[in-house]
């Protein structure tokens, strides 16, 4: 289902999972990674990426959604121009919709 964005040339994707594996077309630090370098402690912390000002990206479920992320928009009360924010739609019963966002917006950038 990522696979789209394995096709966005630049990007790093980092899983903040734990104890989550799974095998993916898409290349993937996974939290659980042992840490080799500063590269690989920097991904791991990637949450923290707003409060360094590091333009971050968050993909939302439709359903089981914290309250800190809100009910809708764009853009994250905490991190507002830093963090943007991609909605699974309410009707998506898979990632794909959210998916092409991302590789959409992502194309945007290059």
């Amino acid at each position: 289902m990522l696979e789209p964005l394995g096709r966005i040339e630049g990007a790093t994707f980092v899983s903040l999972q734990r104890d989550n594996q799974e095998t993916s077309a898409l290349p993937m630090l996974h939290v659980d990674d042992p840490i080799v370098h500063f590269g690989d402690l920097a991904a791991v912390i990637a949450h923290l990426a707003g409060a360094l000002g590091k333009p971050t990206w968050v993909l939302l479920p439709n359903v089981g959604l914290d309250w800190r992320w809100e009910r809708d928009g764009s853009e994250s009360a905490w991190y507002p121009g830093v963090m943007r924010l991609f909605r699974q739609a309410p009707s998506e019963k898979d990632w794909s919709g959210t998916i092409e966002r991302v590789a959409e917006a992502l194309s945007e950038l290059h």
